[in-house]
């Protein structure tokens, strides 16, 4: 319901709701989260798809992190370069 919400459809919602996630899977298991953002990403505007997909990535990326990596950080990265969004979690 929150991802076709049109309300949410800026990266700063989205990116709000990715921190609150991943700190809710991470903390437990006594992983430190490192949350980064560039430039300008806040008032980028995301369809409902899109952002959709992007979140359920997020998700997966940091439940493999939680329960396979054994390790004590999660680094996560959303920079844009031309038009191209990068999320890196590692």
């Amino acid at each position: 319901v929150w991802s076709i919400n049109p309300a949410n459809d800026n990266l700063q919602r989205v990116i709000y709701r990715m921190r609150e996630f991943a700190s809710g899977i991470l903390e437990p298991k006594n992983i430190r989260l490192d949350f980064q953002v560039g430039e300008g990403l806040s008032e980028l505007s995301l369809s409902m798809h899109l952002r959709r997909d992007f979140f359920l990535i997020f998700k997966e990326a940091v439940n493999n992190a939680a329960k396979y990596a054994q390790c004590h950080t999660v680094f996560v990265s959303l920079t844009l370069t031309g038009n191209e969004l990068e999320l890196r979690v590692i």
